[in-house]
């Protein structure tokens, strides 16, 4: 009876190292895999099978989102904390330990009472294996099997060789310093708060990314629209030349009305240029987002936004945005975090103020024969066995470096908080400032469109004036140029108002909910 005992004593042992080990590594995945998994927008993504893409803001936000490099760069980040909190939970696995050792001794006596000779030879052998593991709360557990064989040429030796085995499990637990689940668990809490805080910046980088592309997609609108202003303006110049000859040649104009004329239209060709030049830029910033810029084909790719310059006037309420970005920015988010990580090393730092003091306990069963088979059948029937107990105390006197340790964290701590409280003032601060270039944009479009009414009715006034001789072509040239400034003026309005709205998302944080983005679950 007290032999099965034994042995259903060692079963429940052994049991609760794996029943240990299983729970440490329930919540942990199987395997390891980058998951390729990005952010779903609800347009489709357009096909790239030929060199002229006509594409909308919606499409090319889509293509960037399944195409562009950062947010798989962002993703694997990710990943990376995963793992990083796998292998502080790996401190607590199970360790199979194992050894064996062998000697041999041959030395000379003074008697021969003992061996029958002069000589004494002895020969032990060992083997030990085991499990060790440390908990949860700081203690180290351990169940260790020693076999032994020893052999002699003494005649005091009941067994020769004889076989001892032996069963010894233990259990160090820190009862001060390095004691508790809180302090334990310090490490992983922390690689979890590194994980938040990197799918906050896998958020942010989205919203960035997106926020790019409506900047970038409006800036080549804005190339296009000035591309197509300098060619109508160059068709002006080179229309007003022709013109101009005309009325040299039959004598109503000089000829200097001609040279004006020509060096209008080297200026006009001279700013075609660099529109173009400007168009072929912004083409490929935007073509660089979604990630279609490098190509094996020779010839080049070429982009056509299919979103038309529309203004719809929306109504800006400072308040609310100020509570969407303060419950919404994901910096704002990781700063809080952030002071959450300080908060649970500020407690680590405190428990190792404490002196050591170590509890240590073990139980010990063993047994001598003459065979490893008779030693084991021994040792399971038997009563006999051993305990111990022992405290073990330690303090550093002075413990100036985790006194100075503690400090450090607390005034990390009480900076994290200033940063957090400094980087809502700074959110509020690009609210209300991006809200005043909303709404001056707003203003802009009305006056710039406005202005350019005005100089086309001047410009035709001036047209009809030339005909009958009471203008002169620097005064055409002049009321061309100043309607080619005001339209330009206005589209850039309506493009800077587009610009304005994509920002006031990104500042607070509603980029992702504005265009349907969902992102991918994560475990």
């Amino acid at each position: 009876m007290f032999f099965l005992t034994k042995i259903l004593l060692i079963h429940i042992i052994l049991f609760s190292f794996l029943w240990i080990e299983n729970k440490s590594l329930a919540n942990q995945p199987t395997k390891y895999s980058i998951k390729k998994s990005r952010p779903k927008s609800p347009t489709l993504i357009p096909k790239i099978n030929s060199l002229k893409i006509d594409i909308s803001l919606k499409e090319a936000i889509s293509l960037a989102l399944a195409r562009n490099f950062d947010i798989s760069i962002e993703k694997l980040k990710e990943e990376i904390k995963k793992e990083e909190i796998i292998e502080k939970k790996s401190k607590f696995d199970t360790t199979f330990v194992a050894s064996g050792e062998s000697e041999k001794s041959k030395n000379e006596t003074v008697s021969t009472a003992s061996t029958g000779t002069t000589k004494k030879i002895n020969s032990t052998q060992n083997v030990q294996a085991g499990f060790k593991k440390k908990i949860i709360s700081g203690a180290q557990l351990s169940m260790l099997f020693d076999w032994d064989r020893e052999g002699t040429n003494s005649k005091s030796n009941l067994f020769d060789p004889n076989f001892s085995t032996a069963l010894t499990v233990s259990i160090t637990q820190p009862l001060l310093r390095n004691y508790g689940v809180d302090l334990n668990s310090a490490d992983i809490r922390i690689a979890t708060e590194n994980l938040r805080q990197s799918r906050n910046e896998y958020k942010n980088k989205i919203t960035k990314i997106v926020t790019d592309v409506e900047l970038s997609y409006w800036d080549l609108i804005l190339a296009l629209k000035n591309l197509k202003l300098k060619e109508k303006s160059l068709e002006l110049a080179k229309d007003l030349l022709r013109r101009n000859k005309i009325q040299v040649e039959i004598g109503t104009l000089t000829k200097i009305e001609i040279l004006d004329a020509k060096t209008s239209v080297a200026m006009k060709e001279d700013e075609l240029i660099i529109a173009k030049t400007e168009v072929l830029e912004k083409e490929d910033a935007l073509k660089l987002l979604v990630n279609i810029s490098m190509r094996s084909k020779p010839s080049r790719i070429t982009l056509k936004p299919k979103n038309k310059l529309t203004f719809k006037k929306i109504r800006i309420n400072e308040f609310d945005l100020f509570e969407k970005a303060l419950s919404r920015r994901t910096d704002l988010i990781k700063d809080k975090i952030e002071i959450r990580k300080r908060k649970i090393t500020i407690n680590k730092k405190r428990n190792l103020l404490l002196p050591k003091l170590d509890f240590t306990s073990s139980l010990k069963n063993s047994s001598k024969q003459d065979s490893t088979q008779k030693a084991i059948e021994r040792q399971f029937s038997n009563k006999g066995y051993e305990i111990s107990g022992k405290l073990a105390f330690e303090f550093p006197l002075g413990n100036r470096e985790a006194k100075s340790n503690y400090r450090k964290s607390k005034s990390e701590y009480y900076e994290a908080k200033e940063i957090y409280k400094k980087k809502k003032q700074i959110i509020l601060e690009e609210v209300q400032k991006i809200s005043r270039k909303t709404k001056t944009s707003m203003k802009r479009i009305k006056t710039t469109l406005l202005a350019k009414k005005l100089a086309t009715e001047r410009l035709e006034v001036q047209e009809q004036k030339f005909s009958l001789g009471l203008s002169t072509s620097r005064q055409i040239l002049e009321d061309q140029e100043s309607l080619e400034n005001a339209s330009l003026n206005y589209i850039r309005a309506l493009v800077n108002y587009k610009k304005n709205l994509a920002l006031l998302r990104k500042t607070t944080q509603t980029t992702l909910s504005h265009f349907k983005i969902t992102l991918s679950k994560t475990n």
